[in-house]
């Protein structure tokens, strides 16, 4: 579920929102896939569910967008970008936003610890295992890309990271 508000003056009609997905890489560049080849459904969508508010001291219109509709679904695993444009007009875009959608192929086990450095209130560590199952990886560096975000902030993720040991049953991370 997509919510939103904007600001919008009594005396504007709403907006006329769509809404677009595109299937991107894992540095979030569009992967060149074409849309029946990642989603099974109709894209290019108009929002229409909004509200206008009542009784505020700022008007602002209230949006919702639910997906995927009923006999629609994602057809492969990987990262999405959310594009929401006015008038059905891709160049006048209003937001965007980044989701994942994910297959199970692997088992983490996350290890926290606080720092045992001076600043142990600012500081973490975390350490994790994937546990590969029937995967069949041979070059962990670039048979898997991990990325890590905190709070769900990707201007500061981590990633390219190796594991710091290996067997053929996990491979453990330390950052």
């Amino acid at each position: 579920t997509l919510e939103f508000d904007e600001w919008m003056p009594e005396d504007q009609p709403d907006s006329d929102l769509y809404v677009d997905l595109v299937h991107c890489d894992a540095n979030w560049n569009p992967s060149g896939l074409v849309a029946p080849e990642y989603y099974e459904g109709f894209l290019n969508d108009r929002i229409n569910d909004y509200n206008r508010s009542r009784f505020g001291k700022i008007p602002y219109t209230h949006y919702v967008y639910r997906f995927p509709e009923e006999n629609e679904f994602f057809k492969r695993s990987g990262n999405y970008l959310l594009k929401v444009y006015r008038n059905n007009d891709p160049r006048n875009l209003v937001l965007t936003r980044r989701f994942i959608i994910v297959e199970e192929e692997v088992s983490l086990a996350i290890k926290y610890q606080l720092s045992d450095r001076f600043q142990r209130e600012e500081l973490s560590e975390i350490s994790f295992d994937v546990f590969p199952g029937r995967l069949n990886i041979l070059d962990p560096s670039t048979d898997l890309k991990v990325k890590m975000l905190q709070n769900f902030r990707w201007d500061n993720r981590l990633e390219g990271l190796s594991p710091r040991f290996q067997n053929e049953n996990n491979y453990e991370y330390r950052v």
